[in-house]
């Protein structure tokens, strides 16, 4: 089972519709909704407001070993959250999907556990 947040607009209509990618084609799901009003200001909460640090993104962005090395990386930034979101529109996600679910995890804090030694692979040819 997976669980995903996101902040959609209820129109005039009272009706509430759902556009969500999750990488499942011609399958029989079973879907549980479940909703909740938005605070009095309506607005989502922040990546902060919601627990995580301020520049979370920016500080771990490309951390991973696996990622090809860059020589020089002072011209390096990190994508701007508009750019993420131009990215992921023109992948089939929905407008504001990004800003809307980054940082919505609502269950118990996340504890990653070490991961021992590096595996160093075979090169492909």
């Amino acid at each position: 089972m997976q669980s995903i947040t996101v902040y959609p607009h209820v129109g005039e209509d009272g009706i509430l519709r759902l556009q969500i990618p999750i990488g499942v084609k011609n399958a029989d799901l079973r879907v549980t909704i479940n909703f909740q009003l938005p605070d009095a200001n309506g607005a989502p909460k922040s990546p902060e407001e919601l627990g995580w640090p301020p520049g979370f993104i920016e500080q771990t962005y490309g951390c991973l070993k696996d990622f090809p090395e860059i020589e020089d990386e002072s011209d390096v930034k990190a994508p701007t959250i508009d750019e993420i979101e131009a990215i992921a529109q023109s992948n089939g996600w929905p407008p504001g999907f990004f800003r809307q679910t980054a940082g919505s995890w609502v269950g118990e804090q996340l504890e990653r556990p070490p991961q021992g030694e590096y595996e160093v692979r075979d090169e492909l040819l």
